[in-house]
């Protein structure tokens, strides 16, 4: 069974950590580290190490990892990449041409046929964001880049009960968890250092615990 109260303590589990982790996740670049740090957390769970990497431990295989990571979501996300691009390319052209004609009906025209690809893509979005994932652990737990693109193996693990719940519940957690950080995010605006390290700290916790959950429950999908 997943723990969910274990994956959220686990980023305050090293008080250190925490801090530099928050620090560098809220630098525009080098924020994009922390991901990296966050999948080999992952991985070590997989491997049954329950405590943090250090931040400072194996960087090349944190970057790789982020790296491979990006690269499976990308992969994942490009059919609806492509029909956004497509959709939304055909409304916009039909929004410019019923300005420049006066008539309504070649935006009405142009929304009837790139409406449907926009619909289309969102879905696509959605089930890429629940699959890629998973895709990732399966990177993670093989080592190969090719595991993610088992997609047999992968769609099977995906749609299990574990994995589902396991999914809703990290978004769950990362709405409510955005939500009152941002509400402080703004109340605290007329400073400068609140907001951004409140920005690393929102990022380093949601990353470090999500990956963690995602970690559990793919050791538990047989």
């Amino acid at each position: 069974m997943v723990d969910y109260v274990e994956a959220i303590k686990k980023p305050f589990s090293d008080v250190k950590t925490l801090v530099l982790g928050s620090v560098i996740a809220a630098i525009p670049l080098l924020g994009l580290y922390v991901g990296g740090y966050a999948l080999n957390s992952a991985s070590w769970e997989l491997k049954g190490k329950k405590q943090l990497p250090s931040l400072g431990d194996d960087v090349s295989g944190n970057i790789m990892k982020l790296v491979m990571g990006l690269i499976i979501g990308i992969v994942y996300a490009l059919p609806a990449f492509v029909l956004f691009f497509i959709g939304g390319g055909a409304v916009l052209l039909g929004a410019f041409g019923a300005g420049a004609t006066q008539d309504p009906s070649v935006f009405i025209n142009a929304l009837t046929s790139g409406g449907p690809m926009l619909l289309v893509g969102a879905i696509l979005a959605v089930i890429a964001g629940f699959i890629s994932p998973i895709a990732v652990m399966s990177y993670l737990s093989k080592g190969t880049l090719s595991a993610a693109f088992a997609f047999g193996e992968v769609i099977r693990k995906a749609f299990t009960g574990t994995y589902i719940v396991t999914w809703i519940f990290a978004v769950v957690w990362s709405l409510i968890f955005s939500a009152i950080t941002s509400a402080i995010i703004i109340a605290t605006s007329v400073t400068i250092i609140v907001p951004f390290l409140l920005s690393g700290f929102i990022n380093y916790i949601l990353l470090v615990s999500v990956y963690s959950m995602y970690a559990q429950a793919f050791k538990e999908i047989k």
